[in-house]
C-alpha cells in the first residue's frame, strides 16, 4: 500500500497494484519451478554454528551460512519453525503449507538441523559444548552475532 498510495497514475486512474503483482509472481515461480535446494554449496569448513531463532532472520541465516559450507544448526523454543511467518502472518495473506513449509524443508536438504522446543538456558550448555564460539542470535529484541564466525 505505500508504492500504490505514492503511485502517481492514482491521480488520474488506478494505481498499479504492486502487492498484487508481487503475488503473482512469488506463485508463479513457485508452481513453475523445481524448489529443490539447487545452490552450489562450498566445501564444509568443518565448523558448526548455532543459529538461535527460526524466524525469517533466522531461516536467511542459516540459509546463507549452509551455502558456504557451515554446519547449521537451528534452536527454535517453539513446536514449529519459521517464527513470525508461521505463528504471526494469518493464513488467508500468507499459506503456511504452500510456501513456508517448502523454504524450511529447502533448509533442511541443505543439511540445516532444526530443533524445536528448546526453552531456557538447555541450548546454553549444548551450544558451548558443541558450537565453541559460533553462535548467531537473530532474535528481534537482541538480533547480534554474539562471537565471531
Amino acid at each position: 500500500s505505500q508504492c500504490e498510495g505514492a503511485c502517481i497514475l492514482g491521480k488520474k486512474s488506478q494505481p498499479i497494484a504492486i502487492g498484487l503483482l508481487e503475488r503473482y509472481v512469488a506463485d508463479w515461480n513457485r508452481m513453475n519451478t523445481d524448489q529443490e535446494a539447487e545452490a552450489i554449496i562450498k566445501e564444509n569448513r568443518g565448523k558448526k554454528v548455532a543459529i538461535i531463532g527460526s524466524g525469517p532472520s533466522g531461516l536467511a541465516c542459516a540459509n546463507d551460512l549452509a551455502k558456504e559450507g557451515f554446519d547449521v544448526t537451528i534452536f527454535e523454543a517453539l513446536h514449529k519453525a519459521g517464527g513470525v511467518l508461521t505463528y504471526g502472518i494469518p493464513e488467508f495473506r500468507l499459506p503456511k503449507n504452500d510456501v513456508v513449509e517448502p523454504e524450511i524443508d529447502n533448509l533442511r536438504k541443505l543439511g540445516v538441523t532444526i530443533k524445536t522446543k528448546i526453552h531456557g538456558y538447555s541450548w546454553r550448555e549444548s551450544c558451548r559444548c558443541d558450537f565453541g564460539q559460533r553462535i548467531v542470535d537473530t532474535h528481534k529484541s537482541h538480533a547480534w552475532i554474539l562471537r565471531r564466525i
